[in-house]
């Protein structure tokens, strides 16, 4: 990638996760495998950027995923402000990178691996991102903890400073 074009997305992604406009809601259901798929319902509500600018980050974001080693989807809801689509996809946690935009992960055997969920944005302890874990009709769950070891299903406010441990079986 050309300087030219690495500044302007740097700038773009910048200014996007700086002024706290997006809202992300994310549904993720992992097995006991591995094997893992989401949801992320993302609205923009940037006042500011036009479709063009949306779909440009839009993008880098699937790129992001896509390099990660992710097999995922856009789909847009809404093309008029505040802009709403929708990114799905599927990987295996065993298998897949670190896309520093949205977590960083930290294998610690194979059937355990540390996960930081990062946010769209945070002000004053508040979070944009929200996640939800689905569990399996077929009892093929995995164990979400937090620092705490507590049982998690639901993270209401994702703070980027929380890692959570997947205990695969």
């Amino acid at each position: 990638m050309r300087k030219g074009k690495l500044l302007i997305r740097l700038l773009i992604l910048s200014t996007l996760i700086l002024s706290g406009c997006f809202k992300e809601h994310d549904t993720i259901s992992i097995k006991s495998s591995g094997d893992t798929t989401f949801k992320s319902d993302i609205e923009i509500t940037d006042k500011k950027m036009g479709i063009k600018d949306a779909e440009k980050v839009s993008n880098e974001f699937l790129k992001e995923l896509s390099k990660a080693g992710w097999k995922v989807s856009k789909q847009w809801v809404s093309k008029n402000k505040p802009y709403k689509l929708i990114f799905s996809g599927s990987g295996n946690l065993k298998n897949v990178k670190n896309a520093n935009d949205f977590y960083h992960l930290k294998r610690v055997s194979d059937k355990k691996i540390r996960i930081q969920f990062i946010p769209a944005n945070s002000k004053n302890g508040k979070s944009s991102r929200s996640i939800k874990f689905n569990k399996s009709f077929f009892g093929d769950n995995v164990e979400i903890l937090d620092s705490k070891g507590k049982h998690v299903s639901e993270i209401k406010n994702v703070l980027d400073r929380n890692w959570y441990t997947v205990i695969l079986k």
